[in-house]
């Protein structure tokens, strides 16, 4: 799974790009990465959802991830961690 935020305007142009850096590689790969994709349930999708954010709230406790936010975004508030809802 690919995470990138981009302002909405960017959204399109950047999805087109990773669709092409993706279309790129082996085709074969990319056809076994698609059916794995389709055979994923939501329970599959809220559980690697669930352990992506017990992992990013372990890197930001470690300091690493929230040193990073603040270089990246120092004038905003602090980092958004807790604000992902799966219920």
């Amino acid at each position: 799974m690919t995470v990138k935020v981009v302002a909405p305007a960017e959204l399109l142009a950047e999805a087109e790009m990773l669709a092409r850096t993706m279309a790129a590689h082996a085709p074969i790969a990319m056809k076994q990465n698609k059916q794995y994709a389709r055979r994923r349930t939501e329970a599959d999708f809220r559980a690697c959802a669930r352990f992506c954010e017990s992992a990013h709230h372990a890197a930001f406790a470690a300091g690493d991830a929230s040193a990073a936010w603040r270089r990246s975004w120092p004038k905003s508030a602090d980092p958004p961690v807790g604000r992902l809802n799966l219920t």
